[in-house]
């Protein structure tokens, strides 16, 4: 029985994973098995790992199998395995893998045109469409997912084409467009339905429990994931991923002994999977439902198995912050290289016109001017190219910089200290609820330092649970308020992340902490005709006696975090360093009692 005869069975017979796993397994350890039967039953078996979100696996046998396809010299298959792992590589933030695999998917559809000029691949369009929407370039991915639905149908591929409106349907959702979404989704779940397709059965449920859930529709958001849970069963695929999904549901929705159940059966069926970074989010939310519930002994036990996992993953955070900023870099570089590239055949074409106007001398002025308003276009676009990817490394040297002066080791060490005093005190719920507070700080910094802009709400979020550490820290030595005008749109304003908070630390540091008590933060955010305005109020002991306290530090390498300010502003273009002003609260007799520091935001 041959490889593609034992696929074609197990296609028919929807086989549970485990068992399809044992066979393709036994087929591939045979001595005499052929190169294309190898290639076949890989390639397989890295799909079915896909659909468990076993992505690192799968994308290990995906790269064999295209190895194998290469020595076979089998142009088709070879782009259908890079659009796989470009796709995989996007869902994983490694952009530029991606941008490697799609350029040479590229080069292979012109290899197959010369022969064949129909040939297309909507997958990899697609996947272009994919990354741009994961870099929040949503009008040229929805242009590029469009034009991906109508090669799948020129060319009859209908999986392909339900894959794509999958993903189209997952953009709609997450800009809103909610009834958009519903619609692309109940296409795939008829289509997936009458041919068996669980897996895409699955993620469409799934899908539309979330559209579901955004409407405030909980019962049937409720269904939705239920039924993704039984269609992954019948083929006996690995479920932790549904399980998280309807457990994190039902404690959003108040049910946490539901969101318990469920969370720890997708504990279970992720220990399989071998993926400690899932686990390690499975048991930060099972500590979050533990004290949402007020059972701090359960929450202490999951805050334990979260710790023994976080430490073994601490070593690797700061590399995964430079893998980031070079991620990043590679992008820009693969961009440079695109724009060079194009200039090269501008050239060449340049030549080719050079050519004409000589046999076509009637048409040499009108050739003439055709050129010059190219190269004028050309050189307005690289320049505007040149300086924006100026722009984002230096944003991204900041961003970097940011973080580092957010979460520096001084910081870190001594909120660890306090909660660690906390613990000794045998204050269980204070020091679960600081904890939580304390990691859900970290895993903001480390989210937000990726992005350009976060909401309004997102940087009050994040500020209000620094304050509260803080706060903790020096024994409520003093208290915060963050006001919002009702007029400001906190979901609607974008603006740069971890902003406000070198100014919040230095009134700490530099006004507050020399107060025993009674000090006070206050934050004023409110709207003005063309953006947001910002005052940031401390009633400490005032900038000219700071600096007395603070002569003798030698810590001459330490940023400036007024000037790490300014350049972000500055990077912004908006000439908002106009109204940036820092200045001294004074009382009626002219005695400062503390600092004041305000700016605007356009949008």
């Amino acid at each position: 029985m041959s490889s593609q005869n034992i696929l074609d069975s197990l296609n028919i017979k929807t086989l549970k994973t485990e068992k399809a796993f044992i066979l393709i397994n036994k087929e591939l350890v045979k001595e005499h098995i052929n190169t294309k039967s190898k290639a076949i039953l890989l390639e397989y078996k890295a799909d079915l790992l896909t659909d468990e979100h076993n992505i690192y696996s799968a994308l290990d046998l995906f790269t064999e199998c295209y190895e194998l396809n290469k020595l076979m010299n089998d142009l088709p298959s070879q782009i259908r395995l890079l659009n796989k792992i470009s796709a995989l590589y996007i869902q994983i933030d490694k952009f530029s893998e991606a941008i490697n695999n799609l350029n040479i998917v590229e080069k292979l559809i012109d290899k197959i045109n010369i022969n064949d000029s129909k040939f297309a691949s909507s997958r990899y369009i697609a996947n272009m469409a994919q990354m741009f929407f994961e870099t929040g370039e949503i009008k040229k991915a929805k242009k590029y997912y469009h034009q991906s639905f109508f090669t799948a149908k020129q060319n009859k591929e209908w999986i392909n084409l339900n894959n794509n409106y999958l993903d189209f349907a997952s953009l709609q959702y997450n800009i809103n467009l909610l009834d958009s979404a519903m619609f692309y989704c109940d296409k795939v779940l008829k289509f997936s339905t009458s041919n068996k397709k669980y897996p895409m059965i699955a993620k469409s449920l799934i899908l539309k429990g979330d559209i579901y859930e955004k409407k405030n529709d909980f019962i049937l958001a409720e269904k939705q994931f239920k039924q993704a849970i039984n269609a992954l069963n019948k083929i006996g695929s690995n479920t932790a991923f549904a399980y998280k999904k309807i457990g994190n549901f039902y404690k959003r929705v108040y049910l946490y002994d539901y969101a318990h159940k469920n969370l720890r059966i997708a504990v279970k069926k992720t220990s399989k999977l071998n993926n400690i970074g899932e686990l390690q989010d499975l048991y930060h939310d099972l500590m979050e439902n533990s004290i949402l519930q007020k059972r701090s002994s359960r929450a202490y036990v999951y805050l334990k198995k979260y710790d023994s996992i976080y430490k073994i993953r601490t070593k690797n955070i700061q590399n995964q912050n430079i893998k980031y900023i070079n991620e990043r870099y590679n992008i820009q570089q693969a961009e440079i290289a695109f724009i060079n590239d194009r200039n090269a055949l501008l050239k060449k074409q340049r030549k080719l016109v050079t050519q004409k106007k000589i046999a076509e001398k009637n048409k040499w002025i009108s050739f003439v001017i055709i050129l010059l308003l190219i190269l004028l276009f050309l050189s307005g676009f690289l320049y505007y190219r040149y300086n924006k990817l100026n722009i984002e490394k230096s944003n991204i040297q900041l961003k970097n910089t940011v973080l580092r002066l957010q979460m520096n080791p001084h910081f870190i060490f001594n909120s660890l200290t306090a909660i660690q005093n906390s613990v000794l005190k045998n204050d269980q719920l204070k020091s679960a609820e600081l904890i939580a507070i304390f990691s859900k700080l970290i895993r903001q910094n480390l989210e937000f330092s990726n992005r350009k802009q976060i909401s309004l709400d997102d940087e009050i979020d994040m500020l209000t649970n620094y304050l509260e550490t803080q706060k903790f820290r020096f024994n409520n030595i003093f208290d915060f308020k963050i006001n919002v005008d009702k007029d400001v749109d906190k979901e609607e304003t974008q603006i740069p992340p971890m902003l406000l908070q070198p100014f919040i630390e230095n009134s700490i540091e530099h006004g507050l902490k020399h107060k025993e008590k009674g000090g006070l933060i206050k934050v004023n955010i409110s709207k003005i005709d063309n953006g947001i305005n910002i005052c940031i109020e401390d009633n400490g002991i005032g900038r000219d006696s700071a600096k007395v306290n603070n002569k003798n530090d030698d810590d001459k390498n330490k940023i400036h975090a007024i000037k790490i300010f300014r350049e972000r502003l500055k990077n912004r273009q908006k000439k908002e360093m106009d109204n940036f002003a820092i200045s001294d609260i004074v009382d009626n007799k002219n005695r400062v009692i503390g600092t004041k520091v305000e700016f605007n935001l356009i949008d």
